[in-house]
């Protein structure tokens, strides 16, 4: 049955040779986020294995509304100003309602 949460799925391109720097930037403004909030039940970042300048995200918020809040947060604006002249376009991102997780 559906849970109620909500779940992000970002598949996140660089321009070439700049994934190290977005991984950086990661780690400085998002990790420790992620690690210590109460509103993610599941958050995966990974590095894509085939594509060197392809980062994957997946998070699992508790509720919509506790995206929408982590979203519009200040903290979250000031990472994405800075990320984003590594980027080589839009990430593509689809929202689902999880239906089963193991």
């Amino acid at each position: 049955k559906p849970s109620g949460e909500v779940a992000l799925f970002l598949k996140i391109e660089t321009q070439t040779g700049k994934r190290e720097a977005l991984v950086s930037l990661w780690d400085e403004h998002l990790k420790i986020r992620a690690a210590e909030d109460e509103v993610h039940t599941d958050y995966i970042f990974a590095l894509d294995m085939n594509d060197p300048n392809v980062v994957h995200i997946t998070e699992v918020y508790t509720t919509q509304a506790a995206f929408q809040a982590n979203a519009q947060s200040a903290w979250f604006a000031d990472y994405l100003a800075e990320v984003g002249p590594l980027l080589a376009g839009e990430p593509i991102f689809a929202m689902a309602s999880p239906y089963w997780v193991k």
